[in-house]
């Protein structure tokens, strides 16, 4: 019997603690498109703007199928026609809406990291001026990057935390190498965008 010929209960079966590659490459035929649409639209109302977190998050839907030697796969029992394109709905949904509220939880933790960051000395006569370029910095960086690189982006030059630190952020799912890369990129690019504003030169960042 081809893989195509298998019923759902066999296929989840086949596909429980197996990594069969003919076996999955028809699960994921058969299932792949389903899962995928309904982690999109979930993800779309769980966290809008966040597309760029959909295919880690497929990857988590298919990490939870294969847990405990496809426990979620063997469970599956059929009440009707197209009733196992219903039980992958109900387990993506379930997964994604999980895997973004942590990520809430995340971001939050690490914005207020970011908020509970002293900018400059209070009794600074430049401190206004300072805040200025700040602003007009982080600006730039959000037209720039991601809202992942521009925490990166703070969390080093505000916070002072290394690449190494920075790296240990759930919510920044980059290695130490990862996150030099985005600081070099963007401190390249407000190197550029600031090198010829004087304050930028007198009371700068220190972009080195």
């Amino acid at each position: 019997m081809s893989h195509e010929q298998l019923s759902a209960v066999e296929l989840f079966t086949l596909c429980a603690g197996s990594r069969d590659h003919e076996v999955w490459l028809e699960f994921h035929r058969r299932y792949h498109r389903t899962i995928a649409g309904v982690a999109l639209k979930t993800l779309a109302i769980a966290r809008p703007g966040r597309t760029g977190e959909l295919e880690d998050l497929i990857h988590e839907v298919y990490a939870r199928l294969c847990q405990r030697n496809g426990k979620a796969l063997l469970d599956f029992q059929p009440t009707g026609p197209n009733s196992d394109f219903a039980y992958l709905k109900v387990i993506t949904r379930n997964v994604v809406l999980t895997q973004c509220s942590n990520k809430r939880a995340e971001d939050d933790r690490t914005d207020s990291a970011l908020q509970d960051v002293e900018i400059a000395d209070p009794s600074s006569t430049h401190t206004i001026d300072r805040k200025i370029l700040i602003g007009q910095i982080d600006n730039a960086v959000r037209s720039t990057a991601s809202h992942r690189d521009r925490q990166v982006f703070w969390l080093y030059y505000r916070s002072g935390l290394t690449a190494e630190q920075i790296s240990s952020f759930p919510t920044i799912g980059l290695s130490a190498k990862g996150v030099e890369s985005a600081l070099g990129r963007l401190t390249r690019l407000m190197k550029e965008k600031f090198a010829n504003k004087p304050e930028g030169k007198a009371r700068g960042m220190g972009f080195s």
